[in-house]
């Protein structure tokens, strides 16, 4: 993610969006961005047993005139 702040994709700024995590609106995004994921240990016992990961949110600042962006999630073990 921080390839997206040098290239200039994202940029550092106030989050003007919903709260999530540790992060509330209003806070200074001074990466640009935020990831958050909520401790296993908050998932029921159906999704522990499915091996199913807490959900995964991003928080990112848009630089310049990007008003979007597509976003594809590759992940491996």
């Amino acid at each position: 993610m921080t390839e997206r702040v040098r290239n200039g994709a994202f940029a550092p700024g106030l989050w003007n969006g919903q709260a999530f995590g540790a992060l509330a609106t209003g806070d200074y995004l001074d990466a640009g961005f935020y990831v958050w994921a909520d401790s296993v240990d908050t998932l029921s016992t159906s999704d522990r047993q499915a091996r199913r990961a807490p959900p995964l949110q991003i928080a990112v600042k848009l630089a310049g005139a990007i008003h979007a962006v597509d976003v594809i999630i590759h992940f491996d073990r």
